[in-house]
């Protein structure tokens, strides 16, 4: 985190460093999702910033691990990255990878006959972010990130079969 503060990264400022974790600045602020879902219309534009502020954390020698909308706040003065405990150094497209498998796969809990609108905008907001960040991992990447994210024990089982679904697209 102070790494990322002094790439001049937004993140939250380190108040204290305990043996059991950190105590951040308290940052007010919606998260982008809730922006995205008071704002639909505009979602291709916050897309496009998701991934313009990726770009940002890559170009400072960092990588985020879990960079999407859920771990971006819009406070008053912008945007800010939280969520750093996966965080550190690696490669960059990697990172990217990771990112477009959640936002490719992320459950928007639609009922299953509007599953396919939210497939179509799905793919419309990680084009934009892919824009934003400038920067399309290889397919051997993705499956890559497909494989790390079944591991995660938080997912649904509409999730897990998103991610499937998505890695055997590929």
């Amino acid at each position: 985190m102070r790494r990322a503060e002094a790439a001049g990264l937004p993140v939250p400022r380190v108040l204290e460093v305990q043996r059991d974790g950190l105590v951040l600045e308290r940052i007010e602020g919606p998260t982008m999702l809730e922006e995205i879902e008071r704002q639909p219309w505009r979602f291709a534009a916050r897309a496009r910033e998701l991934g313009r502020l990726h770009r940002r954390v890559l170009d400072a020698g960092l990588v985020h691990r879990d960079f999407h909308p859920l771990n971006i706040l819009l406070a008053e003065h912008g945007p800010v990255i939280i969520d750093w405990s996966n965080g550190g150094e690696g490669p960059p497209e990697e990172d990217v990878a990771f990112s477009q498998v959640i936002l490719a796969t992320s459950d928007a809990d639609f009922p299953a006959w509007l599953e396919w609108i939210a497939r179509v905008v799905r793919r419309r907001f990680v084009a934009a972010y892919l824009d934003g960040v400038g920067m399309r991992p290889r397919a051997n990447l993705l499956v890559e990130a497909a494989a790390r994210r079944l591991r995660d024990p938080h997912l649904r089982e509409r999730e897990l079969e998103s991610v499937r679904d998505f890695a055997r697209r590929l």
